[in-house]
């Protein structure tokens, strides 16, 4: 018996079955060729296939030419012809673009053996872009021995499965050729799958999916660092159209640009005078259908709206605070937040509705070639450039694009008659491939990896850009909100009061009267006229009775429309109730399971009370040989106590108890819940917020539960954003005035210009994780107690408005 070392060797079919599993079809063969263009530095890359041309290896020739940087000697001997090195993982960057690589596995040579049988390459260097990277032996063959071109043969039919990979070769030849251009060309001759290159509706769609997208339309067409890729298929061209940017921003209703440089994230919205115009239009045709008529009107549509942002990421205090991410943490890396990483974008919006009856202009349409050749329409042109497409410089990024991966439909069904969903939407989001290598992409290439570097990226995009657009426009629908009555001046207004409406006040009263007046005109009229015999005083009688009845009429007209918009309005109004309620319909099962907790929690609470105070006096006896057994029984004691406040709080508010209505002393009411010692005042305590009480106290008749959920709500606003945005002094004030008025406020910021006009309809909110009623429940309760609240316009020295005014009924 003997032992011996034998070299493992690996059959040249290897080659066949890795191409065939890692180089699915035709179309990711021809992709990966593209890339290493693309990763030479190439700004223009011709393809052409002819899948009926005869050649010395068979039917069919692929040739793929391009002007990029071509290789050396010593890159084609140890990179080129070696498969799975380690080159462009190595050199991340290409030379002279500075693009991001795309290949790191090295296995593209592989997509030559699967497209064709034999293969031949000439590659020329410039050696003006590769000298960084020469080696000796480059040195001494260019500058030495004169070689400027190299020519490459690969036979891939001149060997046996069975033969091993170590005998299978490539001919290379080092020349030197005058007038020679730099670049690489590649020949295929003898296509394997012919066939496949007939192509049927679904392949050439393939083919614009997968091959023509992956190229930026946006692209500008003065940067040189552009990649251009032309692609003809058995005589069918396919070229890359650039997308004039300024064109696709003059048609769209809405536009936003960003970028972030590593620390500072800008951020630009314009909503057009052109959609805030067609909002308006289509508010006022929605409310007059409701039975609302227009009485005023001061809104201003040129007015509206720029809007813009810039907050640095790179302080996690700014973060949580100026992006209103509350709790949404950057992840961290020793510390510090994993921004490193460069990158900028656009969006593009348009209301699909309007832009598919919108004829493009006839200006824009000379202006843009691309736009004359293909499109009529502004729909038109959305639908072939609809999608939010990534980009590392040039090159796209699989799989983002058409797909709505940042939400946005879903966003906008929460947000209700937002434009910002997928199919109106058309961008890119660009990242600068030198300075963003902490950006990777998952081995399958199907989108970025999700690791500290990649997360950060993804909610820059999600949680910041995306979401604050949404809120700008939200805050320019905010004026279209339902007609609310105004209980002082008898006049249905939108929420900020630019647009006015009749009310038609004691309408039925008036129908009634004017209705019992025409039917006595008409049974004079009927009297006179059925006379046998009319005098002449008689005929002038019937003259002035059938007069009067044409005005009776005609009154009767008038009365009757005001009547029927009267019952619009009111429908209108139940309507959006009941839209509202319905919606707040699945909290109500929460609350009564809180309930039933709560009398749960009332009778753990007895229990838990009577076994401490057994468990005391048991500690007595124990005090010397285990003396921390009085302190773990005090700890019992506070934290019961703590749940007896929160119990106390909570009781009044039960459903049961509501109906209580007492006479409450307004003053001792808010010391009683919010300056002495309770559940909220020791809430308030660890975040060093302060309560403080003005004015002359009143009584009012209501439930002790009605004004706890009211102020809570108030107080708990306060105190979110007074932490949330670390003011110096937080203090809350409770001012009682004349009238049966109180007016609450507090030291911070006040409330958002974005929101200020709708603050009390429901699921409207600035909270990252609010839902936007809490204002809504506190305005309902008060209408049903006959009271108001109401945001006052005096603004404080953030330039915000700021104080609530509750209005009680007077008793």
């Amino acid at each position: 018996m003997r032992a011996k070392q034998i070299p493992i060797s690996i059959a040249a079919r290897l080659i066949y079955h890795l191409g065939e599993q890692l180089i699915s079809d035709e179309l990711v063969a021809l992709l990966e060729l593209i890339k290493n263009s693309y990763d030479a530095d190439a700004t223009r890359c011709m393809v052409k296939v002819d899948s009926t041309a005869e050649t010395p290896y068979g039917l069919g020739l692929i040739t793929i030419a391009d002007n990029g940087n071509g290789m050396l000697p010593h890159t084609v001997e140890n990179d080129f012809l070696r498969l799975a090195t380690d080159y462009k993982k190595v050199n991340k960057v290409s030379p002279h673009y500075k693009r991001r690589t795309l290949g790191e596995k090295g296995l593209g040579r592989l997509s030559y053996q699967r497209l064709g049988r034999f293969v031949q390459v000439r590659t020329v260097p410039r050696i003006e872009r590769v000298r960084q990277i020469m080696s000796p032996d480059d040195e001494r063959a260019i500058m030495v021995d004169g070689v400027n071109c190299i020519d490459i043969t690969m036979d891939w039919d001149g060997f046996s499965d069975s033969d091993d990979i170590s005998s299978v070769y490539a001919t290379v030849e080092e020349k030197h050729i005058g007038n020679v251009k730099c670049g690489t060309l590649i020949t295929i001759q003898g296509i394997r799958n012919s066939n496949f290159w007939k192509l049927s509706v679904e392949k050439r769609r393939r083919l614009q999916d997968e091959i023509l997208a992956l190229i930026n339309p946006f692209a500008e067409s003065k940067n040189n660092a552009a990649f251009n890729l032309e692609l003809d298929v058995n005589g069918e061209k396919f070229l890359i159209d650039s997308i004039d940017e300024s064109v696709v921003d003059q048609l769209s209703d809405v536009s936003c640009h960003f970028s972030f440089d590593g620390c500072w994230l800008t951020l630009e919205a314009e909503f057009k005078e052109k959609y805030v115009t067609r909002q308006k239009e289509r508010y006022l045709k929605e409310s007059k259908d409701k039975g609302f008529s227009v009485i005023c009107d001061t809104f201003e549509t040129s007015a509206k709206y720029h809007q813009s942002f810039k907050v640095n990421l790179s302080d996690e205090n700014t973060w949580e605070t100026r992006c209103q991410l509350t709790k949404h943490s950057v992840s961290l890396i020793d510390g510090r937040p994993a921004i490193d990483f460069v990158f900028d974008g656009s969006m593009y919006v348009v209301d699909k509705l309007s832009a598919n009856r919108t004829d493009i202009d006839k200006n824009i349409i000379e202006e843009s070639l691309f736009v004359q050749k293909n499109f009529r329409r502004i729909g038109d042109l959305w639908n072939r450039i609809a999608g939010v497409y990534m980009y590392r410089d040039q090159f796209r990024i699989l799989p983002y694009g058409k797909d709505d991966w940042l939400g946005l439909t879903q966003r906008s069904q929460k947000g209700k008659a937002t434009i910002l969903k997928q199919g109106n939407v058309s961008g890119y989001v660009h990242l600068n491939g030198e300075k963003s290598e902490s950006i990777r992409e998952q081995t399958n290439r199907q989108g970025i990896l999700e690791d500290e570097y990649g997360s950060n990226f993804l909610t820059i995009l999600d949680k910041i850009i995306v979401e604050q657009l949404f809120e700008w426009d939200k805050a320019v629908r905010s004026s279209f909100t339902a007609p609310k009555l105004d209980s002082d001046d008898k006049i249905f207004w939108n929420a900020d009061k630019t647009i006015g409406f009749q009310y038609y006040e004691a309408v039925e009263q008036k129908y009634e009267t004017i209705d019992a007046k025409l039917e006595s005109t008409l049974q004079k009229a009927k009297k006179v006229s059925t006379e046998s015999s009319l005098s002449l005083f008689d005929a002038e009688d019937l003259k002035k009775e059938v007069y009067q009845l044409a005005t009776d009429v005609s009154a009767f007209k008038k009365v009757s429309s005001d009547l029927q918009k009267d019952y619009q309005q009111k429908l209108s109004l139940t309507e959006g109730k009941l839209s509202e309620y319905t919606e707040i319909i699945p909290l109500l099962g929460q609350t009564l399971i809180i309930e039933t907790a709560t009398h749960e929690l009332n009778r753990i609470y007895s229990n838990l009370a009577q076994y401490t105070s057994d468990l005391s006096k048991c500690s007595n006896a124990f005090a010397e040989s285990i003396p921390q057994l009085a302190q773990i029984v005090l700890l019992f004691r506070k934290e019961i106590a703590g749940l007896d406040m929160q119990l106390n709080h909570i009781m009044p508010t039960q459903r049961y108890k509501l109906k209580d209505v007492q006479d409450i002393d307004m003053a001792s009411f808010f010391a009683k819940q919010y300056v002495e010692e309770s559940a909220v005042t020791k809430r308030l305590e660890k975040a060093h917020i302060k309560c403080l009480i003005l004015g002359s106290s009143f009584t009012v008749k209501a439930s002790i539960g009605n004004l706890i959920v009211i102020f809570d709500n108030l107080v708990m606003n306060a105190e979110y954003w007074l932490d949330k945005n670390d003011v110096a002094k937080k203090e809350i004030y409770f001012e009682c005035a004349f009238g049966n008025i109180v007016r609450v406020w507090d030291s911070g910021l006040g409330i958002s210009k974005e929101i200020e006009n709708t603050l009390f309809e429901p699921f409207h909110t600035m909270k990252r994780d609010g839902r936007g009623l809490g204002l809504y429940i506190a305005q309902e309760l008060l209408s049903l107690m006959g009271s108001t609240i109401k945001l006052l316009d005096e603004r404080n020295s953030y330039g915000n408005r700021y104080k609530f005014e509750i209005a009680f009924q007077e008793r």
